[in-house]
């Protein structure tokens, strides 16, 4: 269905305009049950601003509210109709994309990563990077018949938040993704 329609202002982030955590998480908790259901891609690109504090520390916090406003509005720009992104808390966002698969969102992920390197900077000229973390669901006869219990949103968004930390880890400005095979139904339903 449409979000759009019936959203009342308290489900959005009053600063970036995105979805409010509490408004992702029943968004991703129904479209993890659709996934499930209909045995379709489900993917959660989860995103923080690189040394975000620096930011606010040298240029104060309007400015670093502009960048999360800027950021935001670089979001809702490359999502569709049937995605969300949502404002996470302070500098984390999180976009849910369906009907998307690992590969896709990787490169959704990459895109937005050198969307922003490209154009986001703070006042002295510097460019603003993002590091995001990927987590996918994916339907494959091959996996294991334990992972067929559903995921709840927040084990996806813990499986993205451990993406996004690696790729903290191993330098910034940079994808890390991961996927997670739940096993098809197939003939032995």
């Amino acid at each position: 269905g449409d979000w759009s329609s019936d959203v009342c202002s308290s489900d959005l982030d009053p600063l970036t305009g995105l979805y409010s955590r509490h408004m992702l998480s029943e968004f991703t908790e129904r479209e993890i049950s659709h996934a499930y259901r209909q045995e379709r891609t489900l993917s959660m690109v989860v995103m923080d601003i690189d040394h975000f504090k620096k930011v606010n520390d040298a240029f104060g916090h309007d400015v670093g509210d502009v960048v999360l406003r800027e950021l935001a509005q670089l979001l809702s720009e490359s999502c569709r109709r049937s995605d969300m992104a949502a404002r996470y808390g302070g500098e984390e966002f999180v976009v849910v994309l369906t009907n998307t698969d690992l590969q896709s969102a990787t490169m959704g992920a990459e895109r937005m990563r050198a969307k922003t390197a490209d154009s986001l900077r703070v006042p002295d000229g510097t460019a603003v990077t993002i590091s995001l973390g990927v987590a996918s669901i994916e339907f494959d006869t091959e996996a294991d018949g334990k992972s067929r219990r559903s995921l709840t949103s927040e084990d996806l968004f813990k499986q993205a938040d451990e993406m996004l930390y690696n790729a903290k880890k191993s330098g910034r400005n940079r994808v890390a993704g991961v996927r997670i095979a739940v096993k098809k139904r197939g003939g032995q339903a």
